[in-house]
């Protein structure tokens, strides 16, 4: 059978730019709002200390898992400025650093300190994601 078309349609279909969705970042270790008891000396601070690892990863719906150095750790003490620590160390996207010492308070060991830990990472199109979390240390000496 023989069919003819006898009338052409059009659709007009709007075309946008593609949106970059920015990244995520996962804090993995150590959880959030945990107590550390300080349990190590440093002769040289004179002072007692935890060490605690920080793991964690930041991934990206366009570029997938970020990159060691697209990872990067913060800390701060008793709501102080975030001062950086270290990139991601690379591992299988799971991204840890050295243990970092998180110091009891030297004058009143039994008072908490509150640490603030920051994973900031970026992706391919600069954009930004953080993900905070506090932690405490205290002292019984």
């Amino acid at each position: 059978r023989d069919v003819a078309v006898t009338g052409v349609q059009t659709c007009a279909l709007p075309i946008s730019d593609p949106v970059d969705t920015p990244p995520t970042a996962k804090i993995l270790r150590p959880d959030p709002n945990t107590w550390f008891l300080a349990d190590q000396y440093d002769p040289v601070a004179r002072n007692w200390y935890k060490e605690v690892a920080f793991c964690g990863h930041g991934e990206d719906p366009e570029d997938g898992l970020l990159f060691w150095n697209d990872v990067r750790w913060y800390l701060a003490r008793d709501n102080g400025p975030l001062e950086f620590v270290d990139f991601g160390s690379p591992s299988p996207f799971v991204y840890c650093i050295a243990p970092q010492r998180l110091y009891q308070n030297a004058v009143v060991p039994e008072l908490r300190v509150e640490y603030t830990i920051q994973l900031r990472v970026v992706d391919s199109a600069n954009q930004w994601a953080t993900q905070e979390i506090t932690v405490y240390v205290y002292g019984l000496y």
